[in-house]
């Protein structure tokens, strides 16, 4: 895909459902994207958070992190410089109460300020596009572009 998508995982059925890995944790929400770094720096837009709890974790093509972010709201840039490699997963966690729907609304009112801006150290507009690969998580609601 291009254009600045991430796959979202917008409920989590838990148990129930594990399309995603394995080891899917019942009480999280994903926001997940693989971007080309040759394309373009890009900038990750992380939403102020309050007391709910949202991770963004930066994996380069070799499989190593290279940042945990665990603070609410703030920008990162990440180019080949910093990540080390063309391609870099970023996956994004947001906490949720699977079994409250009201908790689950807010949760995707926060992934829904997540934003991606690509070009980022030249172009901060972000009007030419990285390539993004996105995971494809059966059952998910849709696919935003920010």
């Amino acid at each position: 895909m291009h254009g600045g998508a991430f796959a979202e995982l917008r409920h989590n059925d838990g148990a129930r459902r594990q399309t995603y890995s394995r080891a899917m944790n019942r009480d999280t929400l994903y926001s997940d994207g693989v971007i080309d770094l040759d394309a373009a720096p890009v900038m990750i837009t992380l939403p102020g958070t309050a007391k709910r709890f949202m991770s963004m974790q930066v994996v380069s093509e070799d499989h190593y992190t290279t940042e945990v972010v665990y603070a609410p709201g703030g920008r990162h840039t990440y180019n080949k410089g910093n990540v080390g490699t063309r391609y870099v997963f970023i996956i994004i966690r947001t906490l949720a109460n699977p079994e409250d729907g009201a908790d689950v609304k807010a949760a995707n009112a926060l992934q829904d300020q997540i934003h991606r801006v690509a070009n980022a150290d030249r172009d901060p507009l972000g009007k030419r596009t990285a390539s993004v690969t996105c995971v494809t998580h059966p059952g998910c609601a849709r696919q935003r572009r920010c």
